[in-house]
């Protein structure tokens, strides 16, 4: 099924993750707090890559696969089946962003933002330099605003930096900062556990777009209908949450105790990285994937006592998998996390289908669940249609939590040329009950615009 897939995604590691997402399978998860059953993971992972236990010879499913080179765009592929190896690739887009903030913000918080008005007047640039050579290739990529109306006032950051080179036959091993993107939801994290996430504006960054990279080691080695990945990161970062007194500020109800916070960030390095693993199956009659990691969490717990953000070490079994019939297509994630000394063990789950069996249109719904704390629940629906010969495109996306809690973002947007790109939108936080996930956030609703130009 998922060779159908090749045309569209070149089949990069994240082409097979996007073929991933669009299915569903059952999973049994075995339950264990020894660390000891991670490294055993690990071995059975190399065990079953190394003896084809897993493998069978229906076709050389990845033996047209580019393993590592997971951030290749079709343009890149469509130039390495010319030959055309001894160039460089310079791709990049300058934006501009204007938010209006509808309401007056809620006073009883300590916010910084009063009144209703301008809340982001953002110019950006991002860039990426990539060049192929014989056996592999490199990549070095920017990204950097400058917002006078903001709250974060610039910002400036290498993107990606890292060298992807085939060493030997089969295996890949790719170096240097990059994103590494697993699971198959499109709206939740629950196995794509590598890199942090910007949540720095609620609902208003799409997952694919707030992955944050690393500095990391990724050694694939890609077997026919199997892959397996070891990767290990070298540093720590928390997701990316907004400054204290902003808009979303997710510790604005701690008052003015919020600017003592103290931030306890793990030490992780060369010598004590933090472990992933993921082994890859492909069948005719599905995809799926078990990942384990051991890390920090990229989120904070919070001890309120000492006013300090702690980040623990936890263990992740995870399972990802999809099915598709037709115009349907079903997926699952399930993740069991122990190790975390201030909360239960727990199980996450998400299930999801999408259908696009209307003309040029698509219906996706997500349900997810915590089995630690049942206020983390939530569904988010999203359906989209294209309009004058895919030019065009009206998308809408509803989030439902508990609590009588909504999240509703509606936006359009258009090509106006095959460089230059509009978009209009509009989100609002709903809270029906102030126990709800956004009730102080439900002063939040605003409407935007985004200008993109691609060099």
């Amino acid at each position: 099924m998922c060779i159908e897939k090749k045309r569209q995604y070149g089949f990069s590691l994240t082409g097979l993750k996007k073929c991933l997402a669009t299915g569903y399978l059952d999973v049994f998860f075995y339950r264990s707090k020894s660390t000891g059953y991670f490294f055993l993971w690990l071995i059975g992972l190399t065990v079953c890559t190394a003896t084809g236990v897993l493998g069978n010879d229906d076709t050389l499913f990845f033996s047209e696969i580019e393993v590592g080179n997971g951030d290749n765009t079709d343009e890149e592929n469509s130039s390495q089946s010319q030959g055309l190896f001894n160039y460089f690739q310079f791709r990049g887009s300058l934006g501009y962003d204007l938010d209006y903030a509808l309401s007056d913000q809620l006073s009883d918080f300590g916010f910084s933002r009063d009144e209703s008005g301008v809340s982001k007047s953002k110019v950006s640039l991002n860039f990426s330099l990539k060049k192929q050579f014989e056996g592999g290739n490199y990549e070095l990529g920017y990204k950097g605003f400058y917002d006078s109306e903001g709250f974060i006032e610039s910002e400036s950051e290498i993107r990606e930096a890292f060298v992807n080179y085939n060493i030997y036959k089969d295996l890949w091993v790719k170096l240097g900062r990059q994103v590494v993107a697993w699971g198959v939801a499109n709206f939740v994290q629950v196995t794509d556990i590598v890199n942090p996430t910007d949540q720095r504006e609620l609902g208003l960054v799409d997952l694919e777009d707030a992955r944050l990279p690393l500095n990391a080691l990724r050694l694939s080695f890609a077997r026919e209908r199997m892959v397996t990945d070891l990767v290990l990161a070298f540093e720590f970062q928390p997701n990316r949450f907004n400054v204290a007194n902003s808009d979303f500020d997710p510790f604005i109800l701690l008052g003015p105790s919020r600017n003592e916070l103290i931030e306890d960030e793990p030490k992780v390095g060369l010598s004590e990285p933090d472990v992933y693993a993921r082994l890859f199956l492909s069948r005719p009659y599905g995809d799926f994937s078990f990942m384990v990691g051991q890390a920090y969490s990229r989120n904070p717990a919070l001890d309120v006592q000492n006013l300090k953000l702690n980040y623990e070490k936890y263990t992740t079994f995870g399972f990802a998998g999809n099915y598709i019939i037709n115009a349907w297509s079903f997926y699952l994630e399930r993740a069991f996390k122990t190790g975390v000394a201030q909360i239960e063990d727990r199980f996450e789950s998400v299930v999801g289908f999408e259908y696009s069996g209307f003309r040029n249109s698509q219906l996706s719904v997500e349900f997810f669940s915590d089995s630690e704390n049942s206020n983390n629940d939530f569904v988010i629906g999203a359906a989209s249609r294209s309009f004058f010969r895919e030019l065009a495109n009206l998308s809408l996306q509803v989030a439902a939590y508990r609590n009588e809690a909504y999240l509703t973002r509606l936006s359009y947007d258009f090509d106006v040329t095959d460089s230059t790109n509009i978009l209009f939108g509009y989100i609002n936080y709903a809270s029906g009950s102030l126990d709800s996930p956004l009730s102080v956030f439900r002063a939040n609703d605003r409407v935007y615009l985004n200008l993109n130009y691609y060099f």
